[in-house]
């Protein structure tokens, strides 16, 4: 899990689960820093599950190495976890992998599925890395990687609405006036929205754009993160169906 985990003895049953114990301090070893910009960043560096039906030679977590302990967690006990470590200021960041058991398919739902409620239950904005796992199907990355900028090619016109309806105001301006100072592309994320929604909604936008200084940074990423998410929920309720792009469609 952590570097200090990589080897440590017990076990014998590589390809069986356990569940941990729900205690921050069983995670401190994996907290990892890295280094960035701004200076250097602790990040829980964890698996879903140290289990693994693979025997790559390579990997500490192989099913032959009988020494490793195996550990599983559930989605929402990880995320719990996580959100309990960045309240209390140890982390600001995630690096999730995991072993594979029952197959990549199966192990990838459950990363994706504990980023989400970190996304979507804990409002948590910052830096998330997900493990691609072997034999993850597409569509499962596409889940994965949604971002501001597949906004024109994967929500439809008349989706718009629906997707800007939930979001404040305020929200809304920060994430299109951080969009219109990042670049032609992103400027035109901004235009495709402002050009699908209601003319008056879209003039009262438009009109606050002008009248508004610089967003920070921070402020506009966290305003567009609000919206993917908006996104992503209407899209798992069925209220919206996200476009699939037409070579994506001819690659399948």
């Amino acid at each position: 899990m952590g570097e200090a985990a990589r080897y440590e003895p017990a076990g014998d049953q590589p390809q069986r689960e356990s569940p941990t114990r729900d205690h921050i301090s069983d995670m401190l070893h994996c907290i990892t820093h890295v280094a960035t910009p701004k200076g250097s960043k602790p990040v829980l560096k964890t698996m879903v599950t140290t289990a693994c039906e693979k025997n790559c030679y390579y990997c500490p977590f192989r099913a032959g190495r009988s020494s490793t302990r195996r550990v599983t967690f559930q989605p929402d006990e990880l995320a719990q976890t996580f959100d309990r470590m960045q309240q209390a200021k140890l982390v600001d960041g995630l690096f999730l992998s995991s072993g594979i058991i029952r197959g990549g398919v199966t192990m990838q739902d459950k990363i994706i599925d504990t980023a989400e409620i970190i996304r979507r239950k804990y409002g948590y904005r910052g830096y998330v890395h997900l493990k691609i796992m072997p034999g993850a199907q597409y569509d499962q990355v596409r889940r994965a990687i949604f971002t501001f900028a597949d906004i024109p090619a994967r929500v439809g016109r008349l989706d718009v609405p629906r997707v800007v309806r939930g979001i404040e105001s305020a929200d809304l301006v920060a994430a299109l006036a951080h969009a219109q100072a990042s670049g032609a592309d992103q400027a035109a994320v901004a235009e495709y929205i402002l050009a699908n929604m209601s003319q008056r909604m879209a003039e009262s936008l438009r009109e606050e754009l002008r009248e508004r200084g610089p967003v920070r940074r921070k402020d506009g990423e966290r305003a567009q993160n609000l919206l993917i998410a908006a996104i992503r929920e209407r899209a798992d309720s069925g209220e919206i169906t996200l476009v699939v792009p037409e070579d994506d469609e001819d690659g399948a």
